[in-house]
Protein backbone atom coordinates (compact mmCIF):
# COMPACT_ATOMS: atom_id res chain seq x y z
CA UNK A 1 0.00 0.00 0.00
CA UNK A 2 1.12 3.43 -1.18
CA UNK A 3 1.21 6.39 1.73
CA UNK A 4 -0.70 9.15 0.29
CA UNK A 5 -0.46 12.80 1.14
CA UNK A 6 -4.05 13.51 1.75
CA UNK A 7 -5.01 14.86 5.27
CA UNK A 8 -6.58 13.39 7.69
CA UNK A 9 -10.14 14.89 7.78
CA UNK A 10 -9.65 16.33 11.35
CA UNK A 11 -6.83 18.22 9.57
CA UNK A 12 -9.66 19.43 6.77
CA UNK A 13 -10.25 23.39 7.03
CA UNK A 14 -13.79 24.37 7.99
CA UNK A 15 -14.82 24.90 4.67
CA UNK A 16 -13.87 21.49 3.56
CA UNK A 17 -15.68 20.01 6.37
CA UNK A 18 -18.93 21.58 5.56
CA UNK A 19 -18.55 20.96 2.03
CA UNK A 20 -18.42 17.37 1.96
CA UNK A 21 -20.95 17.09 5.08
CA UNK A 22 -23.49 19.18 2.56
CA UNK A 23 -22.72 16.86 0.30
CA UNK A 24 -23.23 14.22 2.14
CA UNK A 25 -26.81 15.49 3.59
CA UNK A 26 -27.86 16.70 -0.04
CA UNK A 27 -27.85 13.50 -1.62
CA UNK A 28 -28.73 11.60 1.14
CA UNK A 29 -31.50 13.63 1.54
CA UNK A 30 -32.51 13.61 -1.92
CA UNK A 31 -32.06 9.57 -1.97
CA UNK A 32 -33.99 9.15 1.25
CA UNK A 33 -37.03 11.32 0.09
CA UNK A 34 -37.22 9.74 -3.46
CA UNK A 35 -36.96 6.06 -1.48
CA UNK A 36 -40.13 7.34 0.85
CA UNK A 37 -42.19 8.67 -1.53
CA UNK A 38 -42.21 7.32 -4.83
CA UNK A 39 -40.40 3.61 -3.32
CA UNK A 40 -37.56 3.83 -5.45
CA UNK A 41 -33.72 5.84 -6.51
CA UNK A 42 -32.36 6.52 -9.85
CA UNK A 43 -29.88 4.34 -11.07
CA UNK A 44 -28.35 7.26 -12.94
CA UNK A 45 -28.34 9.50 -9.35
CA UNK A 46 -26.21 6.76 -7.56
CA UNK A 47 -23.83 6.52 -10.20
CA UNK A 48 -23.64 10.24 -10.35
CA UNK A 49 -23.19 10.43 -6.61
CA UNK A 50 -20.81 8.02 -6.36
CA UNK A 51 -18.64 9.37 -9.32
CA UNK A 52 -18.96 13.04 -7.34
CA UNK A 53 -18.25 11.54 -4.00
CA UNK A 54 -15.14 9.67 -5.32
CA UNK A 55 -14.21 12.83 -7.05
CA UNK A 56 -14.28 15.10 -4.12
CA UNK A 57 -12.38 12.90 -2.22
CA UNK A 58 -9.60 12.61 -4.43
CA UNK A 59 -9.42 16.57 -3.95
CA UNK A 60 -9.03 17.30 -7.76
CA UNK A 61 -10.13 20.64 -8.34
CA UNK A 62 -12.37 19.43 -11.91
CA UNK A 63 -14.21 16.94 -9.39
CA UNK A 64 -14.89 19.77 -7.38
CA UNK A 65 -15.81 22.12 -10.28
CA UNK A 66 -18.13 19.45 -11.93
CA UNK A 67 -19.63 18.75 -8.75
CA UNK A 68 -20.59 22.22 -8.00
CA UNK A 69 -21.76 22.45 -11.57
CA UNK A 70 -24.19 19.28 -10.94
CA UNK A 71 -25.38 20.52 -7.65
CA UNK A 72 -26.06 23.59 -8.87
CA UNK A 73 -28.85 21.62 -11.68
CA UNK A 74 -30.27 20.16 -9.04
CA UNK A 75 -31.06 22.75 -7.08
CA UNK A 76 -32.38 24.50 -10.09
CA UNK A 77 -34.53 21.41 -11.05
CA UNK A 78 -35.82 20.89 -7.55
CA UNK A 79 -36.43 24.41 -6.96
CA UNK A 80 -38.18 24.46 -9.69
CA UNK A 81 -40.37 21.44 -9.05
CA UNK A 82 -40.98 23.18 -5.53
CA UNK A 83 -42.27 26.68 -6.89
CA UNK A 84 -44.59 24.97 -9.73
CA UNK A 85 -47.06 23.55 -7.25
CA UNK A 86 -45.98 19.96 -6.83
CA UNK A 87 -47.79 18.22 -4.00
CA UNK A 88 -43.91 17.39 -2.31
CA UNK A 89 -42.78 21.41 -2.83
CA UNK A 90 -41.46 21.05 0.76
CA UNK A 91 -39.28 18.51 0.45
CA UNK A 92 -38.56 19.64 -3.58
CA UNK A 93 -37.44 22.57 -1.48
CA UNK A 94 -35.29 21.19 1.03
CA UNK A 95 -33.24 19.15 -1.10
CA UNK A 96 -33.07 22.43 -3.73
CA UNK A 97 -31.54 24.14 -0.63
CA UNK A 98 -29.19 21.68 0.77
CA UNK A 99 -27.81 20.86 -2.83
CA UNK A 100 -27.50 24.70 -3.56
CA UNK A 101 -25.51 25.02 -0.18
CA UNK A 102 -23.28 22.30 -1.20
CA UNK A 103 -22.16 24.25 -4.59
CA UNK A 104 -21.51 27.21 -2.54
CA UNK A 105 -19.72 25.76 -0.31
CA UNK A 106 -17.76 23.86 -2.84
CA UNK A 107 -17.12 26.80 -4.42
CA UNK A 108 -15.78 28.74 -1.77
CA UNK A 109 -12.45 30.58 -1.88
CA UNK A 110 -11.02 28.21 1.22
CA UNK A 111 -12.34 24.96 -0.50
CA UNK A 112 -11.04 25.96 -3.72
CA UNK A 113 -7.68 26.66 -2.05
CA UNK A 114 -7.62 22.98 -0.95
CA UNK A 115 -8.42 21.29 -3.88
CA UNK A 116 -6.59 23.42 -6.19
CA UNK A 117 -3.30 23.29 -4.11
CA UNK A 118 -1.15 20.15 -5.47
CA UNK A 119 0.28 18.89 -2.28
CA UNK A 120 -3.06 18.76 0.18
CA UNK A 121 -0.70 18.22 3.06
CA UNK A 122 0.22 21.29 3.55
CA UNK A 123 -2.96 23.16 2.07
CA UNK A 124 -3.74 24.22 5.75
CA UNK A 125 -0.14 26.11 5.96
CA UNK A 126 0.00 27.66 2.79
CA UNK A 127 -3.55 29.07 4.24
CA UNK A 128 -1.39 30.36 7.05
CA UNK A 129 1.54 31.48 5.13
CA UNK A 130 -0.59 33.98 2.97
CA UNK A 131 -2.35 35.59 6.35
Amino acid sequence: MQPTNRPKFAQLPGAVKAAMGFFLAAWGAFFGVQAVLFGTVSIIHITFAGLFGMLILSYRNIGRLLCAVYHLIMAAVLGEQAFSGDPNALFSGANALLFFLSAAILLHPQTARLFKNKNTKNAKTDKNAKE
